[in-house]
């Protein structure tokens, strides 16, 4: 199944020592005593959205993240999703902390 974000939301691939997943599609932290607020996503972006229109009508909002950004999530956001056969999230732009560079 392909996604095609709409205006400002991304498709994020998680890294798979990050989430487990059930045979039946549900997302879990590998540590499950770790409250959602304390556990951070790291994920790779798979698609962007255009970006959100002007208010003038002039183009578009730059987005501030590209396809292929290590990203920095917060644990409790976006929808979860199959794509690729991988652990995903759906979300909003707003909703990345952080652009990851380096180890």
């Amino acid at each position: 199944m392909e996604y095609t974000p709409l205006f400002d939301n991304v498709l994020v691939v998680l890294e798979k020592d990050e989430m487990e997943i059930t045979e039946a599609g549900i997302l879990l932290a590998k540590d499950p005593n770790a409250p959602e607020a304390e556990m951070p996503l790291y994920g790779e972006v798979a698609s962007v959205g255009p970006g959100i229109p002007r208010e003038n009508g002039e183009g578009v909002y730059p987005m501030s993240v590209k396809v292929g950004d290590r990203v920095l999530l917060s644990g409790t956001v976006g929808f979860d999703i199959r794509y690729k056969g991988a652990p995903s999230l759906l979300l909003n732009v707003t909703d990345i902390l952080a652009i990851v560079t380096g180890e």
